[in-house]
């Protein structure tokens, strides 16, 4: 029995501990589409807030409601997945 549950926390440790190409990968992009993201959301914002200095009142008030605009659902890449297809 206790080499049964040796045998099988080695695999355990064995899965967890091997980094595949493909995820690191992953993590790269990732960081890389949040980085633009945040850099896009941050530009339309500018734009906005350069407006409402220099913006009549009417201009304004349609500039407020383009803020919520700026703001999009971040782009979520699919992890790749391991030998075991998880």
């Amino acid at each position: 029995m206790n080499r049964i549950i040796l045998s099988f926390c080695v695999l355990l440790t064995g899965c967890a501990t091997t980094v595949d190409a493909n995820y690191l990968q992953y993590l790269e992009q990732t960081s890389r589409l949040a980085a633009s993201q945040n850099a896009a959301e941050a530009a339309c914002l500018l734009v906005i807030a350069e407006g409402m200095k220099t913006g009549d009142i009417g201009s304004k008030a349609v500039l407020a409601n383009q803020i919520e605009k700026c703001r999009k659902e971040p782009i979520k890449p699919q992890p790749p997945k391991n030998w075991l297809g998880l």
